[in-house]
């Protein structure tokens, strides 16, 4: 079964550092379920190509497993260009439970440093 209460993803969409080994283990350590989204044009994407149409592929897995009611919290594991880390992260805003974890490279290591549904809006 692929679902658990919380579900770790590992998003690659830059190339480079492949997150999937750091998130499934995150996740067996956690007793929790791990799911992987990964780049299918070849590496980086190059600045004349559909980079709306990446985001909204990754957004569109997201809010597909954010929605099954087994899921109660995501846990994003990315290695992507900040554009389109930004425009996900819009994509959601503080609508869902979702945590956000940072690879600390001294450590090799993801750890959560932001949990986006405790997000709040000031002013």
């Amino acid at each position: 079964d692929l679902l658990s209460s919380e579900l770790y993803v590992s998003l690659n969409l830059s190339g480079s550092i492949d997150p999937r080994g750091a998130v499934e283990r995150l996740a067996q350590s956690d007793g929790m379920a791990a799911a992987h989204i990964r780049n299918t044009y070849g590496g980086v994407l190059r600045p004349d190509e559909d980079w709306l149409r990446a985001a909204r592929e990754v957004v569109t897995a997201l809010k597909m497993w954010s929605g099954d009611e087994k899921v109660e919290r995501l846990h994003l594991c990315l290695n992507s260009p900040l554009s389109l880390a930004f425009v996900i992260g819009m994509a959601f805003g503080n609508q869902i439970p979702m945590t956000v974890h940072h690879w600390f490279r001294a450590e090799s290591v993801y750890r959560p440093v932001m949990v986006l549904n405790e997000l709040q809006r000031r002013g």
